[in-house]
């Protein structure tokens, strides 16, 4: 009767245990998900303060030199263009009112609508980081890495290679998090990723 005690106490100690670090795990994910909405929340924010309707990091790409209309005439803009403008700004209204949901189906439709065009990338990069802030890592990691095989030259490419050093992490992937995390400084240095990446390594050594 004794050893039958004894081994319930035991049981009872190990489930104990295990449901403590249940608790700790379950809060880690709740503080997790809570940091991954406020770094968002704090990238729409910046957008919309660096610009009247459209966020400065969400125009056109491209890195080839601009040829400025003369005083008083306006570029010509496409009806396909002003289509494309209008779905980008809308599903980018989503993301700001945080329906993510939403917003995956909106992007996603104009990366198949607009494949090549003019916010292919930057909505590209934002469904990307709509998946990450609602913890859907394998998502995300395919959407930021098409983003890098099918827009290499996007300024869009070095945020996104740091996002997926970071996602490798949370999943468990550390060395090739540290490989992904430092291709990033060697291939951009100077860049907000490389200073990122920089930071995230140093955290991830005194982990």
């Amino acid at each position: 009767m004794l050893n039958l005690v004894d081994e319930l106490r035991q049981e009872i100690m190990t489930l104990r245990g295990q449901v403590e670090e249940q608790a700790y795990q379950i809060k880690q994910l709740q503080q997790e998900n809570r940091d991954r909405y406020l770094d968002l929340d704090q990238r729409i924010s910046r957008l919309g303060e660096s610009s009247g309707s459209a966020p400065a990091s969400v125009r056109s790409s491209s890195s080839l030199p601009v040829t400025l209309p003369a005083i008083g005439s306006k570029p010509p803009v496409s009806q396909s263009d002003s289509r494309e403008e209008a779905a980008y700004q809308a599903a980018f209204s989503l993301i700001k009112d945080k329906r993510f949901d939403d917003a995956v189906v909106a992007l996603s439709a104009l990366l198949k609508d607009y494949p090549k065009g003019q916010f292919s990338d930057n909505a590209q990069y934002w469904l990307g980081e709509v998946q990450m802030a609602q913890g859907k890592y394998k998502e995300a990691q395919g959407d930021f890495q098409a983003l890098i095989d099918d827009y290499p030259k996007s300024p869009k490419v070095p945020d996104a290679t740091y996002k997926l050093g970071r996602i490798l992490d949370l999943q468990g992937e550390k060395e090739a998090a540290r490989k992904r995390l430092e291709s990033v400084i060697s291939q951009y240095p100077g860049s907000a990723a490389a200073r990122l990446s920089d930071t995230y390594l140093r955290n991830m050594s005194g982990s």
